[in-house]
Protein backbone atom coordinates (compact mmCIF):
# COMPACT_ATOMS: atom_id res chain seq x y z
CA UNK A 1 0.00 0.00 0.00
CA UNK A 2 1.11 3.52 -0.76
CA UNK A 3 0.60 6.55 1.43
CA UNK A 4 0.10 9.61 -0.74
CA UNK A 5 -2.33 11.98 0.93
CA UNK A 6 -1.54 15.62 0.11
CA UNK A 7 1.18 14.61 -2.35
CA UNK A 8 -0.74 15.10 -5.56
CA UNK A 9 0.56 17.91 -7.77
CA UNK A 10 -1.89 19.46 -10.20
CA UNK A 11 -1.40 21.07 -13.58
CA UNK A 12 -3.81 23.13 -15.57
CA UNK A 13 -4.20 22.28 -19.25
CA UNK A 14 -6.68 23.19 -21.88
CA UNK A 15 -7.35 22.86 -25.57
CA UNK A 16 -4.92 24.77 -27.74
CA UNK A 17 -5.26 26.34 -31.13
CA UNK A 18 -5.24 24.17 -34.24
CA UNK A 19 -5.68 20.97 -32.25
CA UNK A 20 -2.62 21.47 -30.06
CA UNK A 21 -2.88 21.37 -26.29
CA UNK A 22 -1.41 24.20 -24.22
CA UNK A 23 -0.73 24.64 -20.53
CA UNK A 24 -0.89 27.90 -18.63
CA UNK A 25 -3.38 30.43 -17.47
CA UNK A 26 -3.88 34.11 -17.95
CA UNK A 27 -0.75 36.15 -18.51
CA UNK A 28 1.62 33.53 -17.06
CA UNK A 29 3.97 31.23 -18.92
CA UNK A 30 2.65 28.82 -21.52
CA UNK A 31 3.85 25.62 -23.16
CA UNK A 32 2.84 23.82 -26.34
CA UNK A 33 2.17 20.27 -25.26
CA UNK A 34 2.89 17.03 -27.09
CA UNK A 35 1.27 13.74 -26.03
CA UNK A 36 3.97 11.14 -25.23
CA UNK A 37 1.98 8.23 -23.80
CA UNK A 38 -0.54 6.85 -21.36
CA UNK A 39 -0.44 4.53 -18.36
CA UNK A 40 -2.78 3.03 -15.79
CA UNK A 41 -2.09 2.91 -12.08
CA UNK A 42 -3.90 1.91 -8.92
CA UNK A 43 -2.88 3.16 -5.46
CA UNK A 44 -4.45 3.06 -2.02
CA UNK A 45 -3.95 6.00 0.34
CA UNK A 46 -3.34 4.31 3.68
CA UNK A 47 -4.27 7.48 5.58
CA UNK A 48 -7.73 7.98 4.10
CA UNK A 49 -8.45 4.58 2.58
CA UNK A 50 -9.22 6.23 -0.75
CA UNK A 51 -8.28 4.38 -3.91
CA UNK A 52 -7.01 6.00 -7.08
CA UNK A 53 -7.36 3.85 -10.18
CA UNK A 54 -6.71 5.99 -13.19
CA UNK A 55 -5.73 6.02 -16.82
CA UNK A 56 -3.40 8.98 -17.23
CA UNK A 57 -2.11 10.83 -20.27
CA UNK A 58 1.40 12.30 -20.23
CA UNK A 59 2.21 15.43 -22.22
CA UNK A 60 5.53 17.23 -22.50
CA UNK A 61 6.30 20.80 -23.46
CA UNK A 62 8.86 23.58 -23.39
CA UNK A 63 8.07 26.50 -21.11
CA UNK A 64 7.57 29.77 -22.98
CA UNK A 65 7.41 33.17 -21.36
CA UNK A 66 8.16 34.15 -17.83
CA UNK A 67 8.93 31.98 -14.82
CA UNK A 68 5.83 30.46 -13.18
CA UNK A 69 4.45 32.20 -10.11
CA UNK A 70 2.19 29.61 -8.45
CA UNK A 71 -0.85 30.64 -6.45
CA UNK A 72 0.22 30.18 -2.80
CA UNK A 73 -3.31 28.93 -2.00
CA UNK A 74 -2.73 26.01 -4.38
CA UNK A 75 1.03 25.36 -4.33
CA UNK A 76 3.14 25.14 -1.18
CA UNK A 77 6.45 24.85 -3.06
CA UNK A 78 7.95 23.80 -6.36
CA UNK A 79 11.40 23.16 -7.75
CA UNK A 80 12.99 22.45 -11.12
CA UNK A 81 14.75 19.06 -11.05
CA UNK A 82 17.05 17.32 -13.48
CA UNK A 83 15.32 14.02 -14.35
CA UNK A 84 18.32 11.95 -13.21
CA UNK A 85 18.41 13.76 -9.86
CA UNK A 86 14.67 13.24 -9.47
CA UNK A 87 15.06 9.51 -10.16
CA UNK A 88 17.74 9.31 -7.44
CA UNK A 89 15.49 11.13 -4.97
CA UNK A 90 12.58 8.82 -5.81
CA UNK A 91 14.78 5.75 -5.26
CA UNK A 92 16.00 7.08 -1.91
CA UNK A 93 12.54 8.12 -0.64
CA UNK A 94 9.75 6.66 -2.76
CA UNK A 95 7.01 7.56 -0.25
CA UNK A 96 7.83 11.26 -0.62
CA UNK A 97 6.31 11.24 -4.11
CA UNK A 98 2.99 10.52 -5.72
CA UNK A 99 2.62 6.88 -6.76
CA UNK A 100 2.28 7.79 -10.44
CA UNK A 101 5.32 10.06 -10.77
CA UNK A 102 7.71 7.25 -11.81
CA UNK A 103 5.48 6.40 -14.79
CA UNK A 104 5.19 10.06 -15.79
CA UNK A 105 8.95 10.55 -15.55
CA UNK A 106 9.64 7.39 -17.57
CA UNK A 107 7.34 8.45 -20.41
CA UNK A 108 8.37 12.12 -20.37
CA UNK A 109 12.10 11.45 -20.48
CA UNK A 110 11.83 8.64 -23.03
CA UNK A 111 10.55 11.19 -25.56
CA UNK A 112 13.03 14.00 -25.00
Amino acid sequence: MVQHVLRSPRTECGPGRRGRATAGRGDGPTARLTPVGTFTYRAVDTTTGRVEHEWDHVLTGVLEGRTPVPDPNEVADYTWQDPDVLRQRMTAGPHEFTPWLADVLRLATHHR
